[in-house]
């Protein structure tokens, strides 16, 4: 008799999972949907952060940006300032791109700390430093950037050696 009880619990703990998984399923329609969802129940930067990203998939940037400024009001990190950057790079605000990626790699802010995932998303926003400064005329500024990108992540050697024959051999 005891193994019956345990058998009829079992299955109305499976039924109860298997209902909650259906239900989230349902959120799940597509990126912009589920973090939309998640926004509802939690309004975490995460969430936030992760629907700017949503959006810039789509290719709308203005709501990207919308997401990711109110995610960083709500707990700034490495990604968020990443990501704002790179979404007002695309839309050619190369000022505020600048801005977003220095907050990003602001030693002091150590976002990327010690976790090593955070080493190659450092070693990036250095290295598109580097390419806006380039835009703006800053030569300087933009070998220094991408010399810090070549330091932090080899990969980023041999363009920036190409960079700085550009650079460099350009009138």
């Amino acid at each position: 008799m005891k193994n019956y009880g345990r058998a009829i619990i079992f299955i109305v703990f499976m039924a109860m999972l298997s209902f909650a998984a259906f239900q989230r399923n349902i959120s799940w329609k597509d990126s912009i949907t589920l973090w939309k969802d998640s926004i509802k129940k939690t309004g975490s930067s995460r969430a936030y952060n992760n629907l700017g990203a949503a959006f810039v998939e789509k290719g709308d940037m203005d709501e990207a940006i919308k997401n990711f400024e109110t995610a960083k009001r709500l707990g700034p990190s490495f990604s968020i300032f990443y990501n704002l950057g790179g979404a007002y790079g695309v839309k050619g605000f190369i000022d505020k791109a600048i801005e977003e990626y220095l907050e990003a790699v602001n030693p002091e802010k150590q976002f990327w700390g010690i976790k090593s995932d955070y080493k190659e998303g450092f070693a990036s926003a250095h290295y598109r430093l580097g390419l806006l400064f380039e835009k703006k005329g800053m030569v300087d500024e933009a070998v220094y950037y991408y010399e810090m990108a070549a330091k932090l992540n080899p990969k980023y050697y041999d363009m920036v050696y190409k960079k700085h024959l550009i650079i460099y051999t350009t009138p």
